[in-house]
């Protein structure tokens, strides 16, 4: 049975609906220019009116910090750059026949219409790729998999963010040109063996994705795979792989040529170690590939749940179509281990996992299979739903039996809700997208699973000078109430017989290590003393005699010979008591701890 025409493209109206909304959302809502978006913007805008690389003036008037010349200055802006020109060339005609009066100085480029040049490029090349992944899903799964599909990887993930808010950054960008590099991929390297123009043109276009993110080469997994494993290609002369393979790189060439001149230009300009090396940009012998994917701090599994379903949805695919799946994860892979070798890991404060924006382009046919799995088994949508009705309904009558609500009385649903939410959330509080992460993390440091929300990404330190602050709470387990502080600085009173401090420290062999106490007593007898003891993971370090009334704090080292097993990569738990001999009105203030190499 057919299906009617206007049923066959109810697809494609309402994806043409969704990016109408997205424009019309990107008009209202965006931030402008940007962070690095700035620095892709400035280059552009120097090079068009001042023909030169120099950048300082743009980046004062774009109200942005000075910074080094780090970030290769091409990215987006080779994107944006036609539809930049023609706004410059509008600009030149009508300011010459007196249509309207043309800025002048560093503004001119830097406002109005050419910000929104950049801007609607942005959209625009994601908006091509979507669609490009969107008729390659429905050729495979059809209108209903394939609008629900597009739908999750534009609305679910960090995409609507880097086209709507932050449309400056590069990753609304990478992800439309990765989308178009992987479909001209499949159809001319795997479905067929491509011709001399379509090497050339599919060259060309890797080259672009390069340039407009140099971390996404690493997609010229895709064609490499092809060409090694399609069997279009098994029954092919060694002749034939290296003439489409020389085509490509043909159509690369000028491109590549001119990322080059980039690159040159930024090792002539700075100086920096990408690897090796305490400075270095990257350590791939230490990468934090599980803060990349669990962490708090932007975690791409954490941040963007749909990952998972479209990690699993891969997985499976690959049973389906090897040839696009294996390169996908693989590519993943590699991208997760060099930013968690990143010392910028977390991508600074940018929105979630922004370094996987284009990821989502190999991983759309994953989603696709995931949402056709749980068509063909309905169970696997019914069951999650089940669960969500019944936890409800629990939480609920938790609330009733409590008598957070009242029972015979009207009731606030927004009260009700949020009681809902924190009976749910409440310690020790497991984070599903965090797994398996926040469990390892727990049962390593012998913590409550919710520490790892804010502890998890924390880096051990050779040394850590730890102020009892409000953003030290982190660190401190029972025992413990904020002091807020006095004139001697933040501090934390001990409120119980013991509390623990936990500090991070990666403490290399044999070094001796020891800790720096800052501390008061008040209340007591006047003139008396006080004492604190001090244990380090349970063995006891000695006491810290404290003045009753005085007016400043005392300071006091705890040295640990080198040899003795005290201290632990990981969390250490620095255990302060109350000494049997203080009085009950003694009141103990800390204020600072530090851990590290003993000192006098």
């Amino acid at each position: 049975m057919t299906m009617p025409g206007g049923r066959r493209t109810l697809d494609l109206f309402a994806l043409t609906l969704i990016l109408l909304a997205v424009l019309f959302a990107q008009q209202k809502l965006s931030n402008g220019i940007t962070s690095d978006g700035a620095l892709y913007f400035a280059h552009l805008r120097s090079i068009v009116f001042d023909h030169d690389l120099e950048i300082a003036p743009e980046l004062e008037a774009l109200h942005q910090p000075q910074r080094p010349h780090h970030v290769i200055p091409i990215g987006p802006a080779i994107v944006w750059a036609p539809a930049y020109l023609a706004v410059a060339a509008v600009d030149r005609i009508g300011s010459a026949t007196g249509a309207w009066t043309r800025t002048e100085g560093t503004d001119l480029g830097l406002t109005g219409a050419y910000v929104q040049a950049a801007a609607l490029s942005s959209l625009f090349m994601m908006a091509v790729g979507l669609i490009v992944l969107h008729l390659r899903v429905r050729r495979e799964f059809g209108p209903s998999i394939a609008i629900a599909t597009s739908v999750l990887i534009l609305g679910a993930t960090t995409l609507a963010w880097y086209v709507i808010l932050e449309p400056s950054m590069t990753h609304a960008v990478s992800f439309g040109c990765v989308a178009i590099a992987l479909v001209l991929t499949e159809r001319w390297l795997v479905d067929t063996r491509p011709t001399g123009r379509q090497g050339l043109l599919l060259g060309a276009w890797f080259s672009l994705v390069i340039l407009v993110r140099p971390e996404d080469g690493v997609f010229l997994l895709f064609p490499l795979t092809a060409m090694l494993f399609a069997p279009v290609w098994r029954a092919s002369a060694l002749q034939e792989r290296v003439r489409a393979a020389g085509a490509m790189l043909a159509g690369a060439a000028p491109l590549l040529v001119l990322q080059g001149a980039a690159l040159a230009w930024l090792l002539s300009t700075n100086t920096f170690s990408l690897l090796g090396g305490d400075e270095a940009y990257l350590t791939f012998f230490d990468a934090r590939f599980l803060d990349v994917l669990f962490s708090s701090r932007h975690g791409l599994m954490s941040w963007t749940p749909i990952v998972w379903v479209a990690l699993a949805g891969t997985i499976a695919y690959a049973w389906r179509r090897p040839l696009w799946a294996l390169p996908a994860i693989v590519a993943f892979m590699i991208l997760v281990w060099t930013n968690g070798s990143a010392h910028d890991w977390s991508g600074g404060w940018a929105y979630g996992g922004r370094r996987f924006t284009s990821v989502l382009a190999a991983f759309t046919p994953g989603v696709a299979m995931a949402l056709y799995g749980i068509y063909r088994r309905p169970l696997l949508l019914i069951a999650p739903v089940a669960v969500v009705i019944v936890g409800w309904n629990a939480l609920l009558m938790t609330q009733y039996q409590r008598q957070l609500v009242p029972r015979d009385e009207a009731v606030r649903f927004d009260a009700l809700v949020r009681q809902q939410a924190d009976l749910l959330v409440k310690p020790p509080f497991l984070y599903p997208f965090a797994f398996p992460a926040n469990v390892l993390f727990a049962w390593r440091e012998g913590l409550p699973v919710d520490r790892y929300d804010l502890l998890g990404s924390e880096p051990l330190r050779r040394e850590m000078y730890l102020p009892l602050n409000d953003w030290s709470e982190r660190f401190m387990l029972d025992g413990w109430a904020n002091g807020a502080g006095d004139a001697s600085g933040s501090a934390h009173f001990l409120v119980g017989p013991t509390g623990t401090i936990l500090v991070p420290l990666d403490v290399p062999p044999g070094t001796a290590f020891g800790i720096d106490l800052e501390a008061r007593a008040a209340g007591g007898p006047p003139g008396g003393t006080a004492s604190l003891d001090i244990a380090v993971n349970g063995r006891s370090l000695g006491s810290l005699p404290l003045a009753i009334g005085a007016e400043k704090p005392s300071r006091h080292n705890f040295v640990v010979p080198a040899g003795v097993r005290v201290w632990r990569r990981g969390y250490n738990r620095v255990t302060i008591s109350r000494s049997p001999e203080a009085a009950p009105a003694t009141t103990f203030i800390v204020y600072a701890l530090r851990a590290g190499a003993n000192t006098p």
